[in-house]
């Protein structure tokens, strides 16, 4: 399965200055679809095509940040944000899931 990590800069107000910050999106596919998640939002789309889930994405973070009953993330959370990439063995199949086990 193939996965891309996508960091966006996202233009939020803080007092009365624009700041631009990036986001982190997880773009996969799934079947026939390319599937977009932001781990900060807690946000996931979809789209035909990797640009159409990415372009999707944007669309509803957007809403997100303009939706004034939803409740945001600590500017903060911006500014600590670290990815990290960890590889796990994977070891044969039962019932069609993937059984994951550490390497000792």
């Amino acid at each position: 399965m193939k996965r891309d990590l996508y960091v966006p800069k996202l233009s939020i107000m803080q007092g009365d200055k624009d700041m631009s910050v990036p986001v982190p999106i997880i773009l996969f596919k799934e079947d026939k679809w390319w599937i977009a998640f932001c781990p900060i939002f807690e946000l996931a789309t979809q789209g035909k095509t990797q640009k159409e889930a990415k372009e999707n994405m944007e669309d509803l973070i957007k809403e997100y940040m303009e939706d004034p009953d939803t409740p945001k993330p600590n500017i903060e959370v911006f500014k600590s944000i670290s990815i990290t990439f960890s590889s796990i063995v994977l070891r044969g199949k039962a019932h069609g899931k993937i059984k994951a086990s550490s390497s000792a």
